[in-house]
């Protein structure tokens, strides 16, 4: 979750094809076009969940994440001055299925690496005879 929060998160905050608004697939909630084109007059952007970017910045640098051997969670929290909304915090949370198959993947191949280490190397020996 480590990796994600790192590598992907930050995309949550561009307009790329996951983040289109119904049909992406972090399912974003479709803003009125009364907001778009506020947002596009006022700001010069129509990127989602940012205006000024302080709520990216606030989210970005205030995530958590919690992981047991057998389930991660990444937990965004806005600050006072820039307050997450519910579905804004579930649009950032959510993973792509696609992203869940890759990490799968990536996760696989890292453990298979680092069981070949000699920090995770069996260090019991045998009794022979």
């Amino acid at each position: 979750m480590i990796r994600h929060a790192i590598r992907r998160l930050p995309g949550h905050f561009e307009s790329i094809p996951a983040t289109t608004p119904g049909s992406g697939g972090y399912r974003y909630k479709r803003r009125t076009n009364k907001t778009i084109r506020e947002k596009e007059r006022d700001y010069g952007h129509t990127k989602p969940n940012v205006l000024t970017g302080k709520l990216r910045q606030a989210v970005l640098s205030r995530v958590r994440v919690t992981a047991t051997q057998h389930k991660g969670t990444l937990k965004t929290r806005g600050t006072a001055e820039h307050p997450l909304a519910g579905f804004q915090q579930r649009e950032i949370e959510a993973r792509t299925l696609r992203e869940v198959k890759e990490d799968v993947k990536w996760q696989e191949k890292e453990y298979a690496r680092l069981a070949q280490t000699e920090k995770y190397r069996r260090k019991r020996r045998r009794k022979v005879g």
